[in-house]
């Protein structure tokens, strides 16, 4: 029986509870960092919202993460790499 051996690519959102990647071939896992250290991965969420969202709305502000001790905190920052976030309603619900 071969035994599954696959190595620790991306965690999508360090600051959620979420999604991680893993590779089982080192070639594409090489070529995989290079692609999110130039920022072209696109990444995708779902999310429920306690309020309304009419319409869709971007954000294009640059993030600053600043590692500590503890972890990570991000802030927009002049200083930061360039960051866009396209919030899109897909259905509404009536409570």
């Amino acid at each position: 029986e071969k035994k599954f051996n696959a190595k620790l690519l991306n965690r999508l959102d360090k600051e959620t509870s979420g999604v991680i990647l893993l590779c089982k071939n080192e070639d594409f896992r090489k070529i995989c960092i290079e692609e999110f250290k130039k920022q072209r991965v696109y990444k995708s969420y779902i999310a429920v919202l306690d309020g309304i969202l009419a319409e869709e709305i971007e954000i294009d502000e640059p993030i600053l993460t600043i590692k500590t001790k503890n972890g990570a905190l991000s802030k927009i920052s002049k200083e930061g790499l360039s960051a866009v976030s396209i919030f899109t309603p897909i259905m509404m619900q009536a409570k």
